[in-house]
């Protein structure tokens, strides 16, 4: 994982995760120049439907199944 500001890793504790898809070019005000949208079923938009520990020791993958 990585911070808008390129720092390395996420927060320990608890996280709400939303699963989405861009192509596009992130400016250097992180706007977003072109995007264009996949849709994705709302189940994995909506906020807190799917969230995250990072645990305190860290972890290599937060996985997610996808249907």
């Amino acid at each position: 994982m990585e911070t808008l500001d390129g720092d390395t890793g996420a927060v320990v504790g608890a996280h709400i995760v939303t699963i989405a898809t861009y192509q596009g070019e992130v400016q250097d005000d992180y706007s977003v120049k072109t995007v264009r949208r996949k849709e994705i079923p709302m189940k994995y938009r909506e906020p807190g439907a799917l969230t995250f520990d990072v645990p305190t020791e860290g972890t290599t993958s937060a996985n997610f199944e996808l249907n």
